[in-house]
């Protein structure tokens, strides 16, 4: 089967779409239960009665982790969309990718432990 130039080009170009856009979806660790779980947190995460393993379990290991000023544990959880500068540039693509990433709510799930390993604040808020 021999192929047009103008269908290679598109062939390859679809092809470097899917890539790109499989990079673009979420920050690294996010996935689509993080953003359930941000969507209804208060419902999944409860106050004084989920412990970390179950955080961990139902979202994964957080993007970032620290201590507060009390020496509790901190982890943070991001849901942001990135549109890689290759697809920003694919006529027609870029400019929906880019008002996907302009119309996402990027948000962090904030998890703070007690000394026992159990929730202590979860708190859902919006960064830019």
């Amino acid at each position: 089967m021999h192929m047009k130039p103008g269908r290679k080009m598109s062939a390859l170009l679809l092809g470097l779409l899917v890539l790109q856009l499989g990079a673009c979806a979420s920050s690294p660790g996010a996935n689509h239960n993080q953003s359930r779980v941000m969507d209804q947190a208060d419902q999944h995460i409860v106050v004084g009665v989920t412990r970390r393993e179950q955080v961990r379990s139902l979202m994964g290991p957080p993007s970032e982790t620290s201590l507060d000023d009390a020496g509790h544990e901190v982890w943070i959880y991001q849901d942001v969309v990135k549109v890689p500068l290759l697809v920003s540039l694919i006529p027609i693509v870029g400019d929906v990718a880019d008002v996907v990433e302009m119309t996402h709510d990027n948000r962090e799930l904030i998890v703070q432990f007690d000394a026992a390993d159990v929730v202590q604040k979860v708190k859902v808020r919006k960064v830019n």
